[in-house]
């Protein structure tokens, strides 16, 4: 049969400054993960940011291409009147010359 367990001098201060840190060290445990956590809603929200940025972007540079498809068609269509109108001057003047 053995008694109470007994502990030196030094084991006890060791085994009681293991016992006042458990709680600190929880503590300090929790505070890590809260900081974890924040962060991770940080990058999330960063790359929520980033992939409207990217989307408003896309948009814009599909309203830049919509504009110079535009000026493009304009342009062809212009030009296409002026030929006409070449054309048309020119049979003019034929049919003048030939009378």
């Amino acid at each position: 049969m053995r008694g109470p367990p007994y502990y030196t001098h030094v084991e006890a201060k060791l085994l009681l400054s293991a016992a006042a840190e458990s709680p600190a060290s929880d503590a300090h445990q929790q505070q890590q993960q809260q900081q974890q956590q924040q962060q991770k809603e940080q990058q999330q929200q960063q790359q929520q940011q980033q992939e409207k940025e990217q989307q408003q972007q896309e948009k814009e540079q599909q309203q830049q291409q919509q504009k110079g498809q535009q000026q493009i068609y304009l342009q062809t269509k212009t030009d296409a009147r002026a030929t006409e109108t070449a054309v048309d001057a020119a049979i003019y003047q034929q049919q003048q010359q030939k009378e």
